[in-house]
C-alpha cells in the first residue's frame, strides 16, 4: 500500500492539471450566436478567467471578450461584462489604509445568482475582492459599491454602504417605496443571502422560491451524510524483560521478549461532507465518527522461577472524531480517486482486562494504567464510484495505549479498509 501511496503522489500534478469535467451547457457568441455543446465545469472557487468549450470533439477556449456569455444548463449562468469595476480590497482584515475609489476597465464574467421581471443579481470575486452587480432589464449591470478600509493605522474601521441607496432607487421605481423593504434594507450586508433575499423581493418573488433563482447549485445543500464499515488491521507489539534462574551456578540471568501479534476487528462510520461545490465536489471537508472493537489476548514469557507465562485478556472499544480534507486528483462522475489527510482524536474504553494468575508475582503488576485519550494522524487514499460507494485505505502510526510496570505495550492501526455509502 505504501508503493500506491507513492505512485498517487507522482501523478499527482498530471492527474490534478489534465482531469475535465464536463457537462452540457452553450455559450453565445458576441454576434448572438448560440453554440452547444459541453463546458468544464470547475470548483471555481474565483470567478473564471476563461472556460474550456468542446463541440464534436474540438475544444476552444473563450475569455470575457470573446463571448457575451456562457450557461452550464441546470447548475450556472454566466454573463461577460466589460466596463469600469472597482479594485478596492474589500475581504476583511486585508482591507486598505483609506478610502479607495478607484476603478479600472476590465472583462469579467459575472455568475448570475437571481433574476426576475425587474433586476439581475450578478456576483463576481478574486482573492481579495468581492463585487457584486444588478441589471434592470435590457440594461448593462452596475456594480453595487461597498468600500471599507482603516483609519488612524488600522485602529479604527469604517465602511460606506453606498449600495444600500442604489437598492433605495429600485424600491422606489418598483415597489412604490415600501416602507418595509426600506426598513429591511438597513440591515441588509454586502454578501449573498442578504442581497439575493433583497433583490428577490423587489422582483415580488419569495426569497428561494422557484423561478426566483436560476441556478441548480444555489438551491443544493452544500453537505451530505455517509455510513460506512470496515476492518481495522491492528498490530500490538509488546516488550517484556524478566529474569531466569539457573540452579546450577545460583545465577540470575535477564532475558528480554519482543513480538507482534496481529489483530482484526470490525469498525463503523457515519460522518457529514462539507462542499465547495456540491456539483463538482472536488475538494472536501470531512468529519467522521468511528466505532470500532477488538479483543486481544497476549501469551507472555515465563516470570521469574514460574515455568508458564500468564496470559493477558483485554477487549477494546475505541471510538474516534476526525476531521479531515480530501482532494480529488481524478475527478469525474463516474469516478473519484482521492487523498485524504486529518487529525483523529481516539478515545479508548477498555473491559475484561484480565490476566489468567498463573503467575502470583504478575497479580499486583498486570493491571495497566490505561492510556485512554491519543490523537494521531492517519493518511487515506480511496475511490468514489458514481457519486454513491466509497472505497477507502488508511493507515496511521504506532501509539501506546497502556502502561505496565515490567511489560511495555503500543497498538498500531496498521491500515484498515472501508466501504462507504454516500447519500448524494
Amino acid at each position: 500500500m505504501k508503493n500506491i501511496f507513492i505512485i498517487l503522489l507522482l501523478l499527482f500534478p498530471i492527474l490534478t492539471f489534465c482531469q475535465t469535467n464536463f457537462y452540457k451547457g452553450y455559450v453565445i457568441k458576441n454576434n448572438g450566436d448560440t453554440l452547444k455543446g459541453y463546458i468544464d465545469y470547475r470548483e471555481w472557487v474565483y470567478s473564471p478567467k476563461k472556460i474550456t468549450f468542446k463541440n464534436n470533439n474540438v475544444v476552444d477556449s473563450f475569455t470575457p471578450d470573446d463571448i457575451k456569455g456562457f450557461e452550464i444548463k441546470g447548475f450556472e449562468k454566466y454573463s461577460s461584462y466589460k466596463g469600469k469595476v472597482s479594485t478596492d480590497l474589500n475581504i476583511f482584515p486585508n482591507l486598505p489604509d483609506q478610502l479607495d475609489t478607484s476603478t479600472v476597465i476590465k472583462s469579467i464574467f459575472l455568475r448570475q445568482l437571481t433574476t426576475g421581471k425587474n433586476l439581475t443579481l450578478y456576483f463576481n470575486n478574486d482573492p481579495d475582492k468581492v463585487r457584486f452587480f444588478v441589471a434592470e432589464q435590457n440594461q448593462m449591470p452596475v456594480e453595487l459599491k461597498f468600500y471599507e478600509y482603516y483609519l488612524y493605522g488600522k485602529t479604527y474601521k469604517l465602511a460606506h454602504f453606498v449600495y444600500t441607496g442604489q437598492l433605495r432607487l429600485y424600491i422606489n421605481k418598483y415597489n412604490n417605496d415600501d416602507p418595509k423593504l426600506i426598513q429591511q434594507l438597513e440591515n441588509v450586508a454586502y454578501k449573498k443571502t442578504d442581497l439575493q433575499n433583497i433583490i428577490d423581493q423587489i422582483n415580488n418573488y419569495e426569497f428561494g422560491k422557484e423561478g426566483a433563482i436560476t441556478n441548480k447549485y444555489s438551491n443544493r445543500l452544500d453537505i451530505r451524510f455517509f455510513v460506512g464499515a470496515g476492518i481495522n488491521n491492528t498490530s500490538s507489539h509488546y516488550a517484556y524483560a524478566t529474569s531466569t534462574y539457573n540452579s546450577q551456578s545460583g545465577d540470575a540471568n535477564v532475558v528480554n521478549y519482543s513480538k507482534n501479534i496481529a489483530i482484526k476487528g470490525p469498525k463503523y462510520e457515519f460522518g457529514i461532507d462539507i462542499f465547495k461545490n456540491p456539483v463538482v465536489q472536488k475538494s472536501i471537508f470531512r468529519v467522521a465518527f468511528t466505532y470500532s472493537t477488538l479483543n486481544s489476548q497476549i501469551n507472555l514469557p515465563p516470570y521469574g522461577v514460574n515455568l508458564t507465562g500468564p496470559t493477558l485478556n483485554y477487549h477494546q472499544t475505541l471510538i474516534t472524531f476526525t476531521p479531515q480534507y480530501i482532494f480529488n486528483i481524478y475527478n469525474t462522475n463516474k469516478l473519484k480517486i482521492y487523498l485524504d489527510a486529518g487529525l483523529t482524536l481516539n478515545k479508548f474504553f477498555f473491559s475484561k482486562n484480565s490476566n489468567d494468575a498463573s503467575s502470583t508475582l504478575l497479580q499486583g503488576e498486570i493491571l495497566a494504567d490505561h492510556i485512554n485519550v491519543w490523537n494521531n494522524f492517519p493518511i487515506q487514499a480511496g475511490l468514489v464510484l458514481f457519486k454513491k460507494f466509497e472505497l477507502s485505505y488508511t493507515y496511521s502510526n504506532l501509539q501506546s495505549f497502556a502502561i505496565y510496570p515490567i511489560i511495555s505495550i503500543n497498538n498500531k492501526i496498521t491500515s484498515n479498509f472501508a466501504i462507504r455509502y454516500l447519500f448524494d
